[in-house]
């Protein structure tokens, strides 16, 4: 059977359905853990049997963003003395915290699909006039997240013309943001229609990839990727020096 676009989608947004099964529990009101108010850290404590401990959440003003900063010594300072409540409400706070770890690394920035403009500045459709999906194929699908950049393409079984019905199968390709080396923009300007223009990035391994976008497009999502890749280099810092500490 054929593989839609959309399912494409679907599938690259939905990487761990476990993850998805997990965040059913966690996600007071859609939010995602590092975004917990107050009151959600507070529900979420009554949810797992912790209600006795609620009153001293409440005082601390304990949020997402700071629970997942919180270790044994946290505790300890917040006044909870009971060295086996202490502890078992740490293992429940791990978990929290290795979820809100995952949730913020799959948290999509920028998602689109690869431009592929036709002939005649792009007055007529891509692979004219042979512009169909059995011919012309499905375009490769972008997604930048807090942690990768992704790129999902989606080739014919049978690789010749009028041969869509046969499937496509789904290669999917990720680099890690932490690892990123260069990151480029290239684009030009038309007398009409909106000409092709790419941001390109290398890993430390001298991996290079390319993005094909709009030119309009390519210096945003350039400084978006740019951004990306700081933050997750920083949080990477900040996760290794929590791991040092417990």
């Amino acid at each position: 059977m054929a593989i839609s676009k959309v399912d494409v989608l679907l599938d690259a947004h939905d990487t761990n359905s476990a993850i998805k099964v997990q965040n059913a529990r966690f996600n007071n009101g859609g939010r995602l853990v590092f975004n917990w108010m107050n009151e959600d850290v507070v529900a979420w404590l009554n949810e797992i049997g912790f209600s006795d401990m609620s009153g001293i959440f409440k005082h601390h003003a304990v949020v997402g963003a700071v629970l997942s900063r919180f270790n044994d010594k946290t505790l300890k300072e917040m006044g909870i003395a009971n060295v086996g409540r202490r502890l078992l409400l740490l293992k429940e706070i791990v978990k929290v915290q290795a979820l809100s770890r995952t949730q913020w690394r799959n948290t999509v920035l920028w998602a689109s699909e690869q431009y592929r403009p036709g002939p005649c500045n792009n007055i007529l459709p891509f692979n004219f006039p042979l512009c169909c999906e059995s011919f012309a194929g499905i375009p490769d699908m972008y997604r930048v997240t807090n942690s990768k950049i992704n790129i999902t393409s989606m080739r014919k079984n049978i690789n010749t013309p009028c041969t869509a019905f046969c499937g496509y199968h789904m290669y999917s390709s990720n680099t890690d943001l932490t690892i990123l080396k260069e990151i480029d923009a290239m684009g030009s300007t038309g007398i009409c229609g909106e000409p092709l223009g790419a941001v390109t990035f290398t890993d430390n391994f001298f991996r290079r990839d390319m993005l094909f976008l709009r030119s309009s497009e390519c210096q945003k999502v350039t400084a978006i990727i740019t951004n990306a890749k700081e933050e997750a280099v920083i949080q990477e810092g900040v996760q290794s020096l929590q791991m040092f500490r417990q």
